[in-house]
């Protein structure tokens, strides 16, 4: 549901509720609607409306005038609950609900004069109002939880919350930031108890007392950090200052960089007070006293154990506690972690202890379990309301279960050194990564000086690709230049090396010439033979890539000539070499099963047989054709059977066919 600029002269801009009138809704949107009455510029509850209960949706830039009115609620407006017979249940429950820039008389974002409200989640951002910049409430009780207050502005008192009479507050696992009151409570100003854990306070500004808080009811103050609080010059109570009759307990609190005069606590209440586990740090004043506690002569009793000071005077006014811890050093981790991801909101602050801190384990017995807890906000009584010990430092490294990968062992913290490489990978820094070495060349050596983030769980850890654990690579742009490379002398200059160049190191030539990081050339004196030649010449009688081996051809008729196409045989190198038995440097047998063929054989004329492998024969030229012939001849006709020629000699007289041998003497013709 959404309504938008409505306006109205008396109350509830866009919503009146009365006469048992109860409302339920869900992302219900309210913007720039305006009552000029009493209030509740987007809802107002009248005095005997019923239960009211919102989740999610917002309130934004609505008002209440108060024209003819109070003007309270910009947002909204509890005048009332009809409620009776439900004493502990809220009249109004807010649940994950945006309120923002609304402004009013009282409660910009929210009022309440009646009953019991409920906020939970959600936020209010930039509500304004005279008194109560986010909210005012004036009821039975108020409880807020996970929510956060920011940008908040009062012009007289309680930047975020201003709380009248006897209202009981309640303020848990929330955020306080950049709020801003022109008279007291920077953040809040309450009449009635005041019960603030495990909540962040940064940041926020009064003009007059309480930068972050000014309370004249009782007070409760457990795992709470007050950080960059600030009043006016001349008022006391940088962060936290406390006036009337009430008792005051303030449990594992953090001052931090707060400035007020004289003290980040300031009380002149007449109750008992109450310190333990407390942090003081870098806190500051325009006086030139600077108190770490100051309890005006008003105030009658106080009990103090764990007290640290560090980065400013350990004076005390009002008091004298025992056993209070200076730490010289800064005493923070100061990660400033922004995403912290754990159940506690004011882990973001990154305030938690530095390893080996001396307020380690000072607030005697002060965990859930017995144990000593750290002072400060991390620790202590409230430290394990999620079920677990959040808030606990195990390991006394300084930082607690929630942001510690391993609380078990101090050696990993959040911004922990975390050195490169190693045989087993640690995430030392709890970022979720491993540092290792950069391996750009994948040799399995790295980069001493550039390093890279492996995630936490890949297969190989550091030895990943593009990782290494081990460091040392002087070249790291070639895999074959690392600290266990050998040298070879390479006299030919083909890259591969034959002999070790013993004592020379590979990481400490800037020019590989006459060297190489690669052995096994089986002959150095000539560049075409190494391993990493090309091809084998078959039948050079040369081991031309150094395998050991040599390739031949088959001889199949050993008469020292290999056959056209009796292919090739690898035998052992160095050995007898091609002209062993069967084996040839050369495939020039055109016949590899007659030994009496090859090119070495002399030509047989007429026999029908190239002998010599020339592709011819030798004939006799016949010219009268009598079959005989008288001239020997070469011709490509082996069986000399062409016209003119015989392969047979013996013609005496190769003009006339009938002088041949065989023929029938004519007796006296002469011939």
């Amino acid at each position: 549901v959404t309504m938008s600029d409505n306006a109205v002269e008396n109350e509830g801009g866009s919503i009146y509720l009365s006469s048992d009138a109860t409302l339920t809704a869900t992302e219900m949107y309210v913007n720039l609607s305006v009552a000029e009455g009493e209030g509740g510029g987007g809802l107002y509850m009248g005095t005997d409306a019923g239960l009211v209960d919102l989740v999610g949706g917002s309130f934004a830039q609505n008002s209440a005038l108060g024209t003819s009115g109070n003007g309270l609620g910009g947002g909204i407006y509890m005048s009332g609950t009809n409620q009776p017979f439900l004493p502990a249940l809220a009249g109004l429950s807010v649940v994950d609900v945006t309120f923002f820039a609304n402004s009013a008389q009282s409660g910009g974002g929210l009022a309440s004069t009646a009953g019991r409200t409920y906020v939970s989640g959600g936020s209010f951002v930039g509500d304004s109002a005279i008194d109560g910049g986010c909210i005012m409430f004036e009821g039975l009780s108020i409880t807020i939880t996970d929510n956060i207050m920011s940008t908040c502005d009062a012009s007289v008192d309680g930047g975020a919350l201003h709380s009248m009479g006897t209202a009981e507050v309640t303020v848990l696992d929330s955020e306080v930031k950049f709020t801003t009151a022109g008279a007291q409570g920077g953040a809040m100003w309450t009449e009635g108890p005041l019960t603030v854990n495990r909540t962040l306070f940064r940041d926020t500004e009064s003009v007059q007392r309480g930068g972050a808080v000014y309370a004249t009811g009782s007070t409760t103050f457990e795992n709470v950090i007050f950080e960059g609080a600030s009043t006016g010059g001349g008022y006391f109570g940088g962060a936290v200052a406390v006036s009337g009759s009430g008792n005051h307990e303030t449990r594992n609190v953090t001052f931090f960089e707060n400035s007020g005069l004289n003290t980040a606590y300031y009380s002149d209440a007449s109750g008992s007070h109450l310190f333990d586990g407390v942090v003081l740090a870098y806190n500051t004043s325009g006086s030139s006293t600077d108190y770490a506690i100051q309890l005006a002569a008003s105030a009658s009793s106080y009990t103090s154990s764990g007290l640290v000071v560090s980065g400013q005077p350990a004076q005390f006014a009002g008091m004298n506690p025992s056993g209070v811890v200076v730490d010289y050093q800064y005493p923070f981790a100061d990660i400033n972690e922004d995403t912290i991801g754990t159940p506690d909101p004011y882990a973001y602050s990154g305030l938690w202890l530095r390893p080996n801190s001396p307020a380690q384990n000072v607030a005697s017995g002060a965990n859930p379990d017995g144990s000593d807890a750290d002072a400060g906000a991390f620790g202590g009584a409230s430290a394990d309301e999620w079920g677990g010990p959040w808030l606990w430092d195990g390991d006394s490294d300084g930082a607690v279960f929630a942001v510690d990968c391993d609380d078990a062992n101090a050696l990993y913290f959040p911004g922990a050194t975390e050195n490169p490489g190693g045989a087993a990978a640690r995430d030392f820094d709890c970022d979720g990564f491993y540092t290792c070495y950069a391996d750009a060349d994948g040799d399995g050596f790295g980069d001493d000086t550039t390093t890279v983030a492996v995630a936490v769980g890949t297969p190989g850890a550091c030895d990943s690709a593009g990782a290494s654990s081990i460091g040392g690579d002087c070249n790291d742009n070639n895999e074959d230049i690392n600290p266990e490379s050998e040298v070879y002398v390479d006299s030919d200059n083909d890259g591969y090396g034959g002999e070790n160049a013993a004592g020379v190191d590979a990481c400490s030539l800037t020019d590989l010439t006459g060297y190489s990081v690669i052995g096994g050339d089986c002959d150095d004196s000539s560049a075409s033979v190494n391993p990493g030649a090309f091809a084998e010449v078959v039948g050079g009688e040369v081991d031309q890539n150094c395998d050991g081996y040599e390739i031949c051809h088959v001889d199949s008729d050993n008469d020292g000539f290999g056959g056209f196409a009796s292919g090739t045989a690898t035998i052992p190198w160095p050995s007898s070499g091609c002209a062993s038995f069967g084996h040839s440097t050369n495939s020039q047998d055109c016949n590899d099963n007659f030994g009496s063929i090859n090119p070495a054989a002399a030509e047989i004329p007429g026999d029908g047989v190239d002998s010599n492998c020339d592709n011819q024969e030798t004939c006799y030229v016949d010219q009268d054709g009598d079959g005989l012939g008288s001239t020997p001849t070469t011709t490509t006709d082996l069986t000399c059977s062409g016209p003119n020629l015989a392969s047979v000699a013996g013609d005496c007289n190769d003009n006339d066919a009938s002088s041949t041998s065989g023929t029938t003497e004519i007796p006296a013709d002469g011939i």
